[in-house]
């Protein structure tokens, strides 16, 4: 119903839009014009994962620990560097219309996609060794590393390989429990993470350590590791979830 102010306003040709409508008649025009943005820039999230229970990890780390820096018998502090390196692979199957969008490849089901990850992350980081007893070793460690992730995606039907490459320096740190039966072997469980925005890079790993040298040993063990990554190519955002389990061996020195 028109009050009496509307009428006479309607008589002298003056549009009054009602105020309480502005607010969401400008909520609606933001909204379109980001839309449309969006749309026009034909930015696309394209969600990957990899999944292997057989994915085999290799890794080699040294600690130098001089003698200046421990202030009790009970305490090793040191520096920490490494190496490590996985690989993953899983055979993903592409329904009737399905479609992989990588980017800089578009592949269409149906058909049998093989996917591969790598990983390598190299480390550097303080490590601090706590002794309780003759058995048992806490060791929480922490630092920085260098992550590689390089993931493929090879066409079953057609001669098409979509390669994907990041790398990323993230925040690094964990902890090591061990016990030690005798000076030439030893259990232990190793925990890591590292971080930064969204790209992540975890793993856990049980290990048997043996020792033939005072500053050498092999820890053989099995490992999980979960890795996930974004990639931008070509208009699209790839989202990368890696879980790999398998085997494990390090080769670590002592200085």
């Amino acid at each position: 119903m028109c009050t009496p102010q509307v009428a006479v306003a309607r008589r002298r040709k003056i549009v009054q839009p009602c105020p309480a409508k502005i607010p969401v008649l400008c909520l609606g025009l933001w909204g379109s014009a980001a839309l449309a943005l969006l749309t026009g820039c034909g930015v696309l999230t394209e969600q990957v994962s990899v999944r292997d229970d057989a994915a085999p990890a290799v890794a080699v780390r040294a600690s130098i620990r001089p003698l200046a820096w421990s202030r009790s018998e009970g305490s090793q502090p040191g520096i920490e560097v490494g190496y490590e390196r996985f690989r993953a692979e899983e055979t993903r199957a592409l329904a009737a219309g399905e479609t992989l969008n990588l980017g800089n490849q578009i592949l269409t089901g149906p058909q049998a996609v093989a996917q591969s990850v790598t990983g390598q992350l190299a480390h550097v980081a303080y490590s601090h060794r706590f002794l309780f007893g003759s058995s048992f070793e806490l060791e929480p460690f922490g630092g920085a590393a260098r992550f590689d992730l390089h993931y493929q995606a090879q066409s079953a039907a057609v001669p098409l390989r979509s390669v994907l490459k990041e790398s990323r320096t993230l925040a690094y740190g964990g902890i090591t429990p061990r016990w030690r039966f005798n000076p030439w072997f030893a259990l232990e469980a190793r925990l890591a993470a590292a971080e930064a925005g969204r790209a992540q890079a975890r793993s856990a790993e049980l290990a048997m350590v043996l020792s033939p040298a005072p500053s050498v040993s092999l820890r053989l063990g099995y490992a999980e590791r979960r890795q996930a990554f974004e990639f931008f190519s070509s208009g699209v955002w790839t989202q990368v979830d890696v879980r790999a389990r398998g085997p494990s061996a390090t080769v670590h020195l002592e200085f």
